[in-house]
């Protein structure tokens, strides 16, 4: 494609402007290639009638032999225009991929989730999640349908949004962060060149010879060498008795050229067993049907390792493209001494003996061997040397060696390569969103552990509905208990901080004008459910996730004792409300007290202002609320309204029975 997007640093604004003018230009390329395409296909559709009128006058009217000679100009013109008119098709493939990669970019922007969910998504990032992970990403948003890893991802592979998915659900460690970060950094100004990268992506994922079965094809048995050595050798010698009996037949043809037509009239009364090209042709025939039932009914493994290794060769070109780019925007030397697992991908995808980008490059060398079979031009000439010859078996035994050399590293290519995605979606959340910051990393040698953020919103709300606060969270002696009533804002709050800190550990920009965090790990309860078919109830449900979050504060200290890795940042939602108030407090005074005692810091979220006036709960608490205003308009009428601030004290309102009468309850 000539079109290109905007490198110059912009705001989310000018970017999303960008992303419409490429869309644009794409679509006015993909109209005049329409158009070209509809004339080849009709030059081919009045080149095949033409050929087949004139060869039916030619060859069926006595005379007319000048006839059949034209048809045959026109099968050979039929035959161009298929090859002429594949490179038009080829750029209208590569239009759509283009056209839902900027499509996607656009709808990011835009906070269209309707959008992203219709682009949908290559993989099924839940499966490989620890339990305790599972739980803080439904919490906080991280996965799923109007999620952050929705909103930053642009994989293309499985391999790609599975990275992502660990990178945004993952601790927030600051070497690993900040590795990310520089990783992600380098490549903002490379905006075009990234699409080109989420092309390809996105093309692999596609069809026969996606990353999956790629991968599972490589690291198979080889057939040949297990089962099917003897089809080698027929091939041995179909090929030769194939050569005998061409030589029989041209034999054949000189000597009945020079034969007079009296004996040729002669001879032509009896069939000649003893004539070469008699037995040329009838071993030709012969050899040919042997071969097609091996083909047909022999050689369906083979059939298989073809549909996955060189099915679609436009794909193998993709994968040289795709590692190409990916090798470019491998971290460097510097990145790796932050995070060392950052040293095996930057292997994997430099050259070396079994790198990724040496490794495609060769099949796509033995791919070539397989054009005979895909291309339509050659596929006439395909023919005969799988029907004399069982061709597509050496272009298998080729297929086995690169097998046996690149087999075991193709798994890890295509990881390091879900890792170089990750990081360029980063980039791209990075460019779309300039005036964001950078988190500020704090070490737990140095202060104690303490969350402080200025202008702090949600991530996943589009900046003319966002509303931001300054939070504090911390340090361990003390908890940040947030008040106020229903719909005000509280559990917004807890997910912009979990959502925040995600994006750090990410290595991405956070959405708040000052972020300073410790290396945390977070624990949740925010979305609780009963489980009827396990006889769980809701309050049982929310005992079992308290106890995976005191547990996992519990390991963290442990931890920290012997040297300061990470804290616990509980993040706690309207916790035990299956029970009665006094027994509330009682409950959530000892569960904070065993998270404090372990060294964790957290917020918790209630509308019960006893809870908030417990002696045991306030002294250690740093209280806060959000509040709603319920103004009357001239008629009389009530409304109730949210300003989403959060303000210092605990909640001086109530607002459930004022709602009930709202909706006439």
């Amino acid at each position: 494609m000539t079109d290109s997007v905007s490198e110059s640093p912009a705001g989310d604004a000018a970017v999303g402007a960008d992303y419409e003018l490429a869309l644009r230009d794409l679509n006015a390329a993909t109209a005049r290639d329409r158009q070209t395409d509809r004339r080849f296909g009709m030059a081919r559709l009045l080149a095949f009638f033409a050929a087949a009128g004139l060869l039916l006058v030619g060859y069926g009217t006595e005379g007319l032999a000048l006839a059949g000679h034209c048809g045959w100009l026109f099968v050979i013109a039929f035959l161009a225009l298929v090859v002429a008119n594949e490179p038009t098709k080829i750029r209208l493939a590569g239009d759509r991929l283009r056209r839902e990669v900027l499509q996607r970019l656009l709808r990011r922007v835009r906070r269209d989730w309707d959008g992203l969910e219709k682009i949908g998504d290559v993989g099924d990032p839940w499966q490989s999640l620890a339990p305790e992970t599972v739980s803080v990403a439904g919490d906080l948003d991280l996965l799923g349908k109007t999620s952050l890893l929705r909103l930053v991802s642009v994989a293309g592979t499985a391999q790609g949004l599975s990275a992502l998915a660990h990178w945004i659900t993952g601790p927030a460690d600051r070497q690993v962060a900040t590795a990310r970060a520089k990783w992600s950094q380098s490549l903002v100004s490379r905006r075009n060149e990234r699409i080109l990268f989420y092309e390809a992506a996105r093309v692999s994922q596609d069809g026969e010879s996606s990353p999956d079965k790629l991968a599972r094809w490589a690291a198979s048995d080889r057939w040949l060498e297990t089962r099917g050595g003897w089809f080698l050798k027929w091939s041995v010698v179909s090929i030769v008795l194939a050569v005998i009996f061409i030589l029989l037949v041209a034999a054949g043809a000189v000597s009945g050229a020079s034969i007079s037509p009296e004996s040729a009239g002669e001879e032509a009364a009896g069939f000649a067993w003893s004539d070469p090209l008699s037995i040329g042709a009838i071993g030709l025939l012969g050899l040919a049907g042997v071969n097609l039932l091996i083909s047909m009914f022999g050689l369906g493994r083979m059939h298989e390792a073809f549909a996955v290794a060189i099915g679609h060769r436009q794909t193998l070109h993709e994968y040289q493209e795709l590692f190409a780019l990916a090798k470019s925007f491998a971290p460097d030397a510097k990145l790796c001494q932050f995070d060392p697992s950052l040293a095996q991908v930057a292997q994997i995808l430099h050259e070396g003996p079994q790198s990724a980008a040496v490794g495609i490059a060769d099949l796509a060398k033995v791919s070539r061997f397989g054009a005979p079979r895909q291309s339509a031009a050659l596929f006439p000439i395909y023919i005969p040397l799988q029907l004399l010859g069982l061709y597509d078996l050496w272009v298998l035994r080729r297929l086995e060696v690169w097998q046996r050399e690149y087999g075991g590293h193709v798994a890890a290519w295509f990881e390091a390569l879900g890792q170089t995605e990750a990081a360029a979606s980063v980039a791209a959340f990075r460019d779309e969103n300039p005036s964001w910051t950078e988190p500020q990393w704090v070490d737990l040698d140095d202060r104690p552990a303490v969350l402080e953020s200025k202008s702090l919103g949600h991530p996943l709300l589009p900046d003319g509905v966002r509303v931001t606060n300054d939070v504090t969270i911390g340090p361990p002696q003390h908890f940040l208990l947030v008040t106020g009533s229903n719909m005000s804002g509280k559990s917004t709050m807890l997910r912009s901080v979990g959502l925040n800190v995600a994006l750090a550990a990410a290595g991405g920009p956070v959405c708040a004008r000052q972020f300073r965090l410790p290396p945390l790990e977070m624990a949740t309860s925010i979305r609780v459910r009963d489980d009827l078919a396990d006889g769980v109830s809701f309050y049982m449900a929310e005992l079992k996730r308290l106890r995976e979050v005191v547990d996992q504060s519990q390991r963290l200290s442990q931890r920290l004792s012997e040297h300061p890795q990470r804290v616990c940042l509980y993040l706690l939602d309207e916790i035990l409300q299956g029970t009665n108030s006094r027994e509330r407090q009682i409950a959530v005074a000892q569960v904070l007290q065993r998270l404090m005692g372990h060294g964790s810091i957290g917020a918790i979220t209630t509308h019960d202002l006893e809870l908030a006036d417990d002696e045991s709960v306030s002294e250690t608490a740093v209280t806060v609320h959000f509040r709603e205003t319920i103004t009357t308009d001239s008629r009389g009428e009530e409304t109730m309204q949210f300003d989403y601030r959060m303000r210092q004290g605990v909640c001086p309102t109530t607002n459930a029975l004022k709602l009930m009468e709202l909706i006439g309850l």
